[in-house]
């Protein structure tokens, strides 16, 4: 095997994470969090299937958003984990042996449907709080925490477990445990297309690909991607807005439920009746915004997705940055809407569809930007 970008410092802080971690209970509460993506399903599901080989035993819940149908690809190993059907909160409730909950690839506890307050307020079910994250907005400094490992040079969370696991005990890399980090890997470093694609993220890939090969997950889920990208990517295109700001070209898209809806109907009804179809819990919008990687001279990219939350209209917004004009703007726009991300690819959300208010907040991160 290559030699792999390790220092001692690293291998230390890796080992003593993972083993105060492991040390702190027997029974392990994971959820996916909102909308969630790859990196966030892989690191669950094979930090679950880690702790099984330990003698651990892991609850995994899909958390905020329910299950989601774009991830039939994984079901192999939703099956195997055994995912429920349920919320952070009410899993606590129902399983009092429940020691320690782990927080996977979450800036916030509430991507997982915890408040700052749910948190301090745990009674003595919950022992430990762990999180571990590769995001640049990561903000756990409010909640109680034993331990938090935030890496924001590493390209996913995917790629910081390997490393762990690998620090740790190399034998604990299964070949399933590596498929389920190379699926999060590649859709956080876009097939390695992305800025986050360093020379340390393709060592640690090409280590899980010399235990594990294959790459029929990874297939599989590019494919599924295929047809509903090319859909709302074509309504993307119709209904992007583009104005330029203190030389920087911004595109803004807003997206009603309706359309995203309509865009994502044939992509769906082979498997799922119509009267069933919720995109927003089916499909993850981001996929598309990675089709405008390959458009035009835009510098920064905004797109807002509808979807409904607590009964309630939101919007979900994908910001996406080209070049160098872009770098490091796209986490300071998603901050305007309370948001976060990296220098190139953020999130946020908000409430009102008001494209005066989105342009006026994404003016007011440029001018942020310029000014520092």
């Amino acid at each position: 095997m290559s030699q792999l970008p390790i220092n001692s410092e690293d291998a230390v802080e890796y080992r003593n994470f993972f083993q105060n971690l492991i040390n702190s209970g027997h029974h392990f509460l994971f959820s996916f969090h909102e909308n969630p993506d790859p990196d966030s399903i892989g690191s669950n599901l094979a930090f679950a299937l880690v702790l099984k080989v330990l003698g651990k035993e892991p609850i995994v819940v899909w958390g905020p958003s329910g299950p989601q149908a774009e991830f039939n690809y994984l079901s192999q190993y939703i099956d195997q984990v055994g995912v429920f059907n349920a919320k952070v909160s009410e899993t606590i409730k129902d399983s009092p042996r429940v020691n320690t909950l782990v927080m996977l690839d979450s800036a916030t506890s509430e991507r997982i449907g915890l408040s700052n307050r749910d948190i301090l307020n745990f009674g003595p079910e919950i022992k430990s709080v762990f999180a571990i994250d590769h995001h640049a907005g990561n903000d756990m400094s409010a909640i109680r925490l034993e331990r938090k490992l935030i890496k924001t040079h590493m390209s996913s969370t995917c790629e910081m477990l390997a490393k762990m696991f690998y620090l740790y005990d190399p034998k604990l890399l299964t070949p399933e445990v590596c498929e389920l980090l190379k699926v999060g890997m590649w859709s956080d470093t876009g097939g390695f297309t992305y800025s986050s694609a360093t020379s340390e993220a393709f060592s640690w890939f090409n280590m899980l690909i010399q235990i594990n090969s294959s790459l029929v997950l990874i297939q599989t889920m590019e494919r599924s991607k295929t047809l509903i990208d090319l859909a709302i990517g074509k309504k993307i295109m119709e209904q992007l807005d583009v104005f330029k700001y203190q030389d920087i070209l911004c595109g803004i898209v807003v997206m009603d439920q309706k359309t995203i809806d309509d865009a994502a109907y044939f992509q769906f009804t082979k498997h799922i009746p119509k009267d069933q179809l919720d995109f927003e819990a089916n499909q993850s919008p981001h996929l598309a915004v990675d089709l405008l990687d390959r458009y035009g001279d835009i510098d920064v990219l905004f797109i807002a997705f509808a979807y409904k939350k607590n009964g309630k209209q939101s919007y979900r917004i994908s910001v996406r940055s080209y070049g160098e004009k872009g770098n490091g703007l796209t986490k300071m726009i998603a901050e305007q809407f309370g948001g976060s991300g990296h220098h190139n690819a953020a999130g946020g959300q908000f409430l009102e569809e008001d494209k005066y208010l989105i342009t006026t907040k994404i003016m007011n991160a440029i001018n942020i930007k310029k000014n520092k």
